[in-house]
């Protein structure tokens, strides 16, 4: 850069120094005047090492983890490369982002262990008489040897400080839950090394069970004072479904790009009669939307006391059937009602189906009581071949001559979608469509061009064929109709020119 500097004047001039690595180095800075001539500095360069960075203290519970995000920024032009040294690999581990390198940037880490809080519930099902077994993981997060102990106990009892009387207990013999561990005291675990606890649902009722197995570890080589122990909560949910029946699908039937809408009823067989409900003081019907999406959950009353939730979804035996069939159901409860002498209970939903393309998929209406008990229904739901779209006559141009009729066509979204167009079983091998796939153009533009081409073979027989466009979501239908050539019959009459004068007699 230019300076300009007065008669006696001075200048501060700044010098910034943006080093890359550790070291010592020579330098200098130039001042140029055709006036004066040359001046020069000479510049010793020391680079130090950065002082540590201490960063803020981390606590996470034990057995969990949790992370720390550590900005680092570049002051220099240059691509540095990252080295990373840990020194407490055992309780912190690092993830670098290759597109940021760096090097020499020491930070202090710290954190805090935590006690374990109550673990996510976990969840299991059976059928009425019958048993279901679900597996608890639990892994040693300490670096020594550790013993357990497996109690199986009740929601109440999980909240209590750590002491004999605890770890004594257990469900009794009735109780639905049972541990399958042959020796659940003084499991000897090493450091990292998991241990699966296998639980047994038998239901005999239809309502919900809840359990807690709590893990007690402590120190093989434990001494007098400090920590005696530390517990690990694991709540367990058991829900009672309705034994398997083969029950007749609901049919839900239209054509393809058509809506039609369909009650169906659905009957609640086994219903505890003292199962546990939400109070509730007037009648109301209310869906809670933070479910996800294909989840419902309604609260339903009958102007009594009491408010029973219901969890109700669509469930399909495939991924591929879902992405088919779920954007064009719709499900809804309408309406409950209770047998107060059996205590069975009947749901109708109201089913809304509006296909774009046929297809015949089944699913299954599950429906879940917040109290206890799992019901499911088959559904059926088929779509029928469309009306045609539209009919197409082409007519033909001569024998073994091929003529020709184009038409427009778009997705039905605002980006392009992937098409195939065939002809279906039973058309006339005399018929051509092209391009056979593609893209069809979004919809609003001009869309894709479409060409269907008829060369008969032969007169006198009815030509005709369906042409099927289908995307992924959508499909057309056209009849085809391959026509003979118009005939122009002549206007002037038929007369006989004899070239001959001879006439034979006819005696």
């Amino acid at each position: 850069k230019a300076l300009t500097l007065g008669p006696k004047e001075t200048f501060l001039y700044q010098l910034k120094f943006s080093p890359a690595v550790v070291g010592t180095s020579d330098g200098s800075v130039m001042f140029l005047s055709d006036v004066i001539g040359e001046f020069w500095y000479a510049l010793k360069l020391i680079v130090e090492t950065p002082l540590p960075t201490s960063l803020p203290e981390i606590e996470c519970e034990l057995g969990k983890w949790t992370h720390l995000y550590i900005p680092l920024f570049n002051p220099t032009h240059e691509t540095l490369e990252l080295e990373v040294e840990n020194s407490n690999p055992s309780n912190f581990s690092t993830e670098t982002d290759p597109k940021h390198p760096l090097k020499e940037w020491i930070f202090y880490l710290s954190g805090t262990g935590l006690p374990p809080q109550s673990m996510e519930p976990t969840s299991i099902s059976a059928c009425i008489g019958q048993g279901s077994s679900v597996k608890i993981t639990f892994k040693n997060p300490t670096p020594e040897n550790v013993l357990v102990d497996v109690v199986l106990t009740d929601q109440e009892q999980s909240s209590c400080h750590l002491n004999a009387s605890l770890l004594s207990q257990s469900t009794s013999k009735e109780s639905v839950f049972c541990l399958r561990l042959e020796q659940p005291r003084g499991i000897r675990l090493a450091p990292k090394e998991k241990l699966d606890i296998p639980l047994l649902f038998m239901p005999d009722t239809m309502k919900m069970y809840e359990a807690v197995v709590v893990i007690h570890v402590m120190r093989e080589n434990a001494k007098n004072g400090g920590i005696q122990g530390i517990l690990w909560i694991y709540p367990v949910r058991g829900i009672p479904e309705v034994p398997q029946q083969k029950l007749v699908p609901a049919v839900v039937r239209c054509r393809a790009r058509q809506r039609v809408e369909r009650r169906v009823e659905v009957q609640l067989a086994g219903v505890a009669a003292g199962a546990t409900a939400v109070p509730a003081t007037r009648n109301s019907a209310m869906l809670n939307t933070n479910k996800p999406d294909n989840i419902q959950e309604v609260q339903v009353t009958n102007g009594s006391s009491t408010t029973v939730e219901f969890l109700y979804e669509l469930q399909y035996q495939s991924n591929e059937i879902k992405s088919q069939l779920e954007s064009f159901v719709g499900l809804h409860l309408v309406q409950r009602e209770q047998d107060t002498e059996s205590g069975s209970e009947t749901l109708t939903f109201n089913i809304v189906f509006a296909p774009n393309k046929p297809m015949r998929n089944e699913a299954t209406l599950v429906v879940q009581r917040t109290t206890g008990g799992v019901w499911k229904f088959p559904v059926l739901f088929i779509a029928m071949e469309p009306e045609v779209d539209d009919v197409i006559n082409i007519e033909a141009v001569g024998l073994n001559k091929e003529a020709i009729v184009g038409f427009k066509l778009t997705s039905q979204t605002r980006y392009p979608e992937p098409f195939t167009a065939h002809f279906l079983a039973g058309s006339d091998p005399e018929f051509l469509v092209l391009p056979q796939a593609g893209e069809l153009l979004p919809a609003g533009t001009v869309g894709t061009h479409i060409t269907v081409g008829f060369r008969p073979r032969m007169y006198g027989k009815k030509h005709k064929a369906t042409l099927v466009i289908e995307t992924q979501s959508m499909q057309w239908t056209y009849e085809i109709n391959g026509l003979p050539p118009q005939t122009v019959p002549p206007t002037r009459s038929a007369k006989v020119v004899s070239t001959s004068s001879y006439i034979r007699s006819a005696t």
